[in-house]
């Protein structure tokens, strides 16, 4: 009957000899929608055959028989079938768990929980073992043996949370929430080290590996990403002048007005404190540092930063710590990093010739007054003529490009547990959007460091340099406030010193700016060197 009813649901053909259903035993079986073979399964696990499935076809075929004697699973003495019927639940809230898998171990016969937490197995062998797994909680094996022998009211603890059996006979099964152990998280404040959970202050922690998932390229651009507490102040002024160093606050800025203040440090008095390798550096020294050396970077944010570094840190600090050496290991590294800066222009919503013309006369610039009347009126019937003729110059597109940037650095470190060596080489150039416009910058660096017994000392050298080069064509500025009714080049196909030479002979065209021969170049070299020596006295 149970074959006949496969053949009607799926079509399969059953092939084998009648004297196994002859000496099977008989079966009695309710599913719904369950794969054929897992069913197939159920029905020959107590029967004196086996099958398998080939091109629509079941193929029944005898069972191997045991070692010494008959086919023991053809005796229904040998064995004792049952069914499972039970309940999953959160060990913790005592809710019940939906789609939780249970599979039986060593089988492909399995199946999930309902949305009560329900499941039932049925014709499973008593010595059966079952495996209940769920996303983000631990996995149980659960021994059907050990369930026959439990007491009805007791719980038995086992990996992964504990079953029980009611008054009333009924299977539950807890499942322990599995706890995610996160990394450690150490705040680094350039003077100690403590785990955050200690840690009173308000600082904020990043590795190495967070920054370069964020930037590839600049410490400083990564850490904006991270950090919503680390701002930076746009000046649209620069705009993506590669050699105007960025501007970035922590706690806010000072309300007294700085225009006149020439303060001790000669620098914002807005921005953090950096402190690099438990020393103070510089803005330039952090945006020039290769991200690929940083191990750490720590933000203290409070006001608890002033009591290590003083009024210097009332701006909040930025302390990073670069990567050590690994004592018995030879390591190198390269790396590498590219892009491109494009300009958008899509933000600019200039008026074309025509536009900017009638702005000019409806806001009286040819009003025809005083002895300036007939020179007003000669000045708009000229650029009027201009328009009607089509001259409508596009002026913004003509300073920019698109940069190519690339980075390079050559890292090697090695040593043993007493002696310790890093050294390095970086290499950056990048291109700004305005022509000529370039920022090329180069470092290395050397470290060594010796423990020994009581003696700890440490030495980095560093060594930078940075040869910037400002755009010949002048600032975005002028590009954008030039008139569309002028135009760049003369009747001879020349290019115009004046745009309008006939009344305005103050309109220089930016252009004509741009081919004088002038070089803007600023070279900066730097070189620190930082020895620290530690003696221990005593443990």
């Amino acid at each position: 009957e149970v074959f006949s009813s496969i053949k009607q649901q799926t079509g399969f053909l059953v092939w084998g000899k009648s004297e196994f259903l002859e000496k099977g035993r008989p079966v009695t079986i309710a599913v719904r929608d369950m794969p054929l073979e897992n069913f197939l399964e159920i029905v020959v696990r107590a029967q004196p055959f086996t099958f398998r499935i080939a091109n629509n076809t079941i193929i029944l075929s005898q069972r191997p028989r045991e070692a010494g004697g008959e086919n023991q699973l053809a005796s229904p003495e040998m064995e004792t079938i049952i069914d499972i019927t039970g309940r999953v639940l959160n060990a913790e809230s005592k809710e019940p768990l939906n789609a939780v898998s249970v599979k039986v171990k060593g089988s492909r016969l399995g199946v999930v929980t309902d949305p009560e937490g329900f499941f039932t197995l049925p014709a499973l062998a008593q010595d059966a073992t079952l495996v209940l797994s769920s996303v983000g909680f631990n996995s149980m094996e659960l021994s059907l043996s050990a369930i026959a022998r439990l007491r009805p009211g007791l719980k038995q603890l086992l990996n992964g949370g504990f079953v029980e059996i009611t008054e009333a006979g009924n299977l539950l099964v807890y499942l322990t929430p599995a706890k995610v152990i996160l990394s450690e998280v150490i705040i680094n404040t350039g003077v100690y080290k403590r785990n955050k959970e200690s840690f009173t202050g308000a600082a904020t922690a990043f590795t190495g590996e967070q920054l370069k998932a964020v930037s590839g390229g600049n410490i400083l651009q990564a850490l904006k990403s991270l950090d919503p507490a680390f701002v930076e102040v746009q000046n649209n002024l620069d705009g993506s002048n590669p050699n105007k160093l960025p501007s970035f606050e922590i706690r806010g800025r000072t309300s007294i007005s700085t225009v006149n203040l020439n303060d001790q440090f000669n620098a914002d008095p807005n921005q953090p404190l950096f402190i690099l390798d438990g020393f103070e550096s510089t803005l330039q020294a952090i945006y020039d540092l290769d991200i690929n050396r940083v191990a750490s970077i720590t933000i203290l944010k409070d006001a608890a930063s002033t009591a290590l570094y003083g009024a210097k840190a009332a701006n909040g600090v930025v302390v990073v710590e670069t990567k050590r050496p690994v004592p018995g290991e030879l390591r190198l590294s390269y790396n590498g990093n590219f892009a491109l800066d494009m300009p958008d222009l899509s933000d600019y919503n200039l008026m074309n010739a025509a536009e900017k013309l009638e702005f000019e006369r409806l806001s009286g610039v040819y009003a025809p007054e005083g002895l300036s009347a007939w020179e007003n009126q000669q000045k708009y019937n000229y650029r009027l003529a201009e328009v009607q003729r089509g001259v409508n110059t596009y002026w913004l597109g003509e300073p920019l490009r698109v940069g190519f940037s690339n980075r390079h650095s050559v890292q090697m470190t090695g040593g043993n547990n007493d002696l310790m060596f890093n050294g390095g080489l970086q290499y950056g150039n990048q291109q700004g959007v305005m022509k000529g416009s370039s920022r090329k910058s180069w470092g290395a660096n050397m470290g060594v460091t010796y423990r020994k017994r009581k003696i700890n000392i440490s030495n980095l050298l560093s060594l930078s340099g940075v040869t910037g080069n400002q755009s010949p064509y002048g600032s975005f500025s002028v590009f954008a406030s030039a008139s569309p009714y002028y135009r760049k080049y003369n009747e001879d196909g020349s290019l115009r010193r004046e745009l309008d030479p006939l009344y305005d002979r103050r309109a220089i065209n930016p252009l004509y700016d741009a081919l004088l021969y002038n070089r803007d170049e600023t070279k900066n070299f730097g070189f620190i060197n930082n020895l620290q020596a530690v003696l221990t006295l005593s443990p």
